[in-house]
This record gives C-alpha cells, sequence and structure tokens, in this order.
C-alpha cells in the first residue's frame, strides 16, 4: 500500500507541474497574429477532372 501511495502521490506531482506549466502559458504568452495565403490547387477542388459526385453516380457533365 505505501508504494501505490507514493505512485500516485508522484503522479498527483507530475500533473499539477504540467497544469501549472499551461496555466503560466496562457497567462503570460501572447500568440503573434498574421496574415497567411495559401495556393490551393484546381486538381484538389475537384475543378479539371469529375466531381467526386459525379464518379459516385457515374454521370457526366457533358450529357444534356
Amino acid at each position: 500500500m505505501p508504494t501505490l501511495v507514493r505512485l500516485l502521490s508522484a503522479l498527483i506531482v507530475i500533473a499539477a507541474l504540467v497544469i501549472a506549466s499551461m496555466a503560466l502559458l496562457v497567462l503570460y504568452v501572447e500568440p503573434n497574429q498574421r496574415e497567411v495565403t495559401q495556393t490551393v490547387p484546381l486538381r484538389s477542388l475537384g475543378q479539371g477532372g469529375q466531381t467526386p459526385a459525379e464518379e459516385v453516380d457515374g454521370s457526366a457533365s457533358s450529357q444534356p
């Protein structure tokens, strides 16, 4: 039983240190905000080929 109590108390101390460090980061660190621009290829948007819906039902966009 003393070994279990020692293990649990050590885990509680480690958890308390982790929670305290997270709280300090939240209080004292301010994130930098900036614009992010990223180019997305048309192929990944479904342009230039069949869309996923057309692949499922087999319809083509050139049908009347």
